[in-house]
């Protein structure tokens, strides 16, 4: 404002082209003189002391006290604050001072955005740390837990090992955390939990970082999980009880839930806690049906319970408005050691230290002992491997459950009267002679015998193999040994092997038994039965 008193326009290289007003700020005159002009929305009014101190005007917004300057080519506008909550005595000092930067050679107004940004950077440093994206992780896993790709127990064990035996790494950023760090706690871990308790640990703790990779958290190309060692675990169990000992553990057993539970792990070979949370529902038809959610590879498992198996279930009372056999709890059955350990306890006799899993891993044994086929027992116990795993057990749909009967009832020594009938009308139906073939072979027709009607060995394909031909079989046969099918084909039964897997494919041939994954052979004491039956036949 000029000496007459009027409002006089300015054009500094400094300031917008249009020209601004030039005045005396103060608290009084800002706050009573300041308006916009007539047609304009934006305008400005500097100090006429300070130079670059103005106070901003825009149309529908409180004015704010600003600084404008220039830096190099480019100019420059500091917002100071608002008028209403600061006074011109201090906006003058904040000027003065962003004078003297810029006559420095500094860049208030960049210096401010870079230190924006680095609040910024430091606010998402802060939330990308190893606890705040654990959070993060944990809840992604419930929500695979909710579409039921995932176990409760896989989602308690997430929660105990990141929350409790990763704490340590939680305040540390994701892409600061090095490999000694993860180390020295794999230590920790290993002296206060276990060796097994680190293992998996470090197995969490390495999905997390593939997790937090993959989402864009971690900016680093690899984990820092890698190039640590896995803690050293003790070998898989491999205890398989006798017969005699199981027949001890079976005696043992009280009549309460634990008892029932054991007992049933003998006769059906299940996981314990499938037996633990069986439930009323599962059973139709005396056929208990695993749903695929409780069965350890996903796949609904069903069961006949024949012999002492059904006895077993009937003898349990049922509970109004509990559907679980065993156990008080809404997980059925949970107190596996501390019954356990009682139960090895009312055992006199000395016996090598067993656990619940032993006994599904005895049961399979035996059953391999008394010659079932490895499909009928992997089909029995609802495990994946050998001739089921990989391709052939994602093509081959077909689950085996005709013959899953007859290991059960054969275990649980007595058969239901209804599995009787059911296996005479199908000895009567194998007995039927064949609709056709040649004369030779229905007249030397065999009697039914368990047998798998799988002869790979004998398949044309063999036949590119270049290896030497296999020794000819020494007669008398042996017990325990078990003969390739090419070599008993040729020395034993002076048939071609096409005359041989015909035989087989009408349930007329001898138990198989597994070399190899590609090899099977007969045992010497079912090659010396199914000779003398055949035998037996050609002779009536």
């Amino acid at each position: 404002m000029g000496s007459n008193g009027k409002r006089r326009f300015v054009s500094h290289s400094c300031f917008p082209r249009m020209g601004d007003l030039l005045m005396k700020l103060t608290d009084k005159s800002v706050a009573a003189e300041l308006e916009l002009p007539a047609g304009k929305g934006d305008a400005i009014f500097f100090d006429d002391e300070v130079t670059g101190l103005g106070v901003r005007l825009r149309e529908g917004c409180q004015p704010v006290w600003i600084y404008q300057y220039r830096s190099g080519s480019k100019q420059r506008r500091y917002q100071i604050g608002p008028v209403a909550k600061l006074k011109a005595a201090k906006v003058r000092e904040k000027a003065e001072e962003l004078q003297a930067r810029v006559v420095l050679g500094e860049d208030p107004q960049a210096d401010r955005a870079k230190a924006a940004a680095e609040q910024i950077r430091e606010e998402a440093r802060e939330k990308h740390t190893v606890g705040a994206l654990i959070e993060l992780y944990i809840e992604d896993k419930e929500k695979a837990l909710k579409l039921g790709k995932l176990r409760p127990s896989t989602i308690r064990g997430i929660r105990r090992y990141l929350r409790s035996h990763w704490k340590p790494l939680h305040r540390l950023q994701v892409d600061d955390v090095e490999r000694n760090q993860i180390a020295v706690q794999l230590r920790a871990i290993e002296k206060k939990s276990g060796s097994t308790a680190a293992k998996h640990a470090r197995s969490a703790l390495q999905s997390f970082f593939a997790w937090a990779m993959a989402q864009g958290f971690s900016r680093a190309n690899a984990s820092p999980v890698i190039g640590t060692l896995a803690p050293e675990t003790a070998p898989p169990r491999d205890r398989v009880l006798s017969r005699e000992e199981l027949g001890d553990v079976w005696r043992a057993c009280g009549d309460d839930d634990f008892g029932r539970a054991v007992r049933l792990l003998i006769c059906t070979g299940c996981r314990r806690q499938e037996i633990g949370s069986m439930a009323w529902s599962e059973i139709k038809d005396d056929i208990w049906t695993i749903p695929s959610a409780r069965a350890k590879n996903r796949r609904q498992h069903s069961i006949p319970l024949l012999g002492l198996a059904a006895e077993i279930v009937a003898s349990v009372s049922k509970v109004e408005g509990r559907d679980l056999l065993f156990g008080l709890g809404p997980n059925g059955f949970r107190g596996w050691h501390i019954a356990g350990e009682a139960l090895r306890k009312r055992i006199k006799k000395p016996m090598p230290h067993w656990v619940a899993h032993d006994l599904r891993r005895s049961v399979v044994t035996h059953m391999a002992e008394i010659g079932i086929e490895p499909h009928i027992i992997e089909a029995v116990v609802n495990h994946i491997s050998g001739h089921k795993g990989g391709v052939a057990g994602i093509g081959g749909q077909y689950r085996g459950r005709p013959a899953q009967g007859r290991p059960v009832a054969r275990r649980g020594v007595r058969t239901h009267p209804a599995e009787v009938d059911k296996r005479k009308r199908f000895r009567q139906q194998e007995t039927a002679p064949p609709p056709h073939g040649r004369a030779e072979e229905r007249e030397s027709r065999i009697p039914p015998a368990r047998a798998r009607v799988e002869v790979l060995a004998m398949s044309p394909r063999s036949k590119k193999s270049k290896k030497s031909p296999p020794p000819p079989v020494q007669l008398p046969l042996q017990d325990d040994k078990v003969y390739p099918i090419p070599p008993f084909c040729r020395d034993v039964l002076g048939v071609s092997g096409d005359t041989f897997r015909r035989i087989c494919q009408r349930g007329e041939g001898p138990p198989i038994t597994r070399l190899s994954k590609t090899r099977i052979g007969i045992r010497g004491r079912h090659g010396k039965e199914w000779l003398d039956a055949r035998a037996k036949a050609a002779a009536s």
